[in-house]
């Protein structure tokens, strides 16, 4: 799954691939600015290419039918690395563009005003920071983990833990941005579900509006999202079904003896 349509996507991925190869060009012409455009457009073909086709970049699928036989687990998921390296291959190629724009100034030309050096280096600041940390979700990886009291997201070695009957209403759904509502089609894909531990606060009566929910994983860990809230979905109904059967029994054997006593006693 990607945010964009199929059509725009191979768009982009033209244009992209198509730029990347005028930056080789002009590598090799010895023309000014050639590496900061491959880093760039090559980037974003990268990018785009893995919006398109997914399965080159995902040999091992897991199948949510697969997964739900193994219940009650544990059953761990883990999140698509080339995902976090597309992502920090492109902060750090718009990070050499700003980088460029800032040291490769013609001596001819009058001075760069302050303001925007500081804001082109504050953007090359935040944008090495932003690959630094998806460099790290390359090494670290991120995870969901399932088992019969709960699921579990680790990312970047935090652990928050849902217990099933704190949640409900699992389902694959999209956000989209603000300022796209008028291109439904852009939207952020992600499942979807109710957290009933969270407070009514503004901010989750705006996810709410937002998404039908109030809280949501936006990564799909080698299913797509559909699949992956259908196994959450069903994952959750066995689990309580199992807890529901194992109280009732306790309670059945709980109260069998002793009314059995005082009938005979009586």
């Amino acid at each position: 799954m990607h945010p964009l349509p199929r059509p725009l996507s191979l768009v982009f991925f033209s244009i992209s691939t198509f730029l990347a190869l005028s930056g080789i060009v002009m590598i090799l012409t010895g023309f000014r600015g050639g590496w900061p455009v491959l880093a760039l457009f090559g980037a974003g073909a990268f990018v785009f290419a893995h919006m398109l086709w997914p399965q080159t970049f995902h040999r091992r699928r897991v199948d949510a039918a697969t997964l739900i036989s193994r219940f009650p687990g544990p059953v761990t998921l883990y999140s698509s690395r080339v995902r976090y390296f597309s992502l920090a291959v492109g902060c750090a190629a718009f990070a050499v563009l700003l980088l460029f724009l800032l040291l490769d100034a013609d001596p001819a030309d009058p001075p760069m005003p302050a303001l925007r050096q500081v804001i082109l280096w504050l953007g090359v600041g935040f944008l090495s920071l932003c690959a630094s940390v998806m460099m790290a979700g390359v090494l670290v990886g991120q995870r969901l983990e399932l088992d019969g009291d709960g699921f579990t997201m680790v990312t970047l070695g935090r652990r928050k833990v849902w217990r099933w009957q704190d949640v409900e209403g699992f389902k694959a759904g999209g956000m989209t941005p603000i300022s796209m509502r008028f291109l439904p089609k852009l939207e952020m894909k992600m499942v979807v579900f109710d957290d009933l531990t969270l407070p009514e606060t503004a901010l989750i009566r705006m996810s709410r509006d937002a998404t039908g929910r109030n809280s949501g994983l936006h990564d799909a860990y080698g299913l797509d999202f559909t699949q992956l809230a259908w196994l959450l979905e069903t994952w959750r109904e066995k689990a309580l079904g199992v807890s529901q059967v194992a109280t009732a029994e306790t309670i059945r054997d709980d109260e069998f003896v002793p009314v059995s006593l005082a009938h005979l006693n009586g």
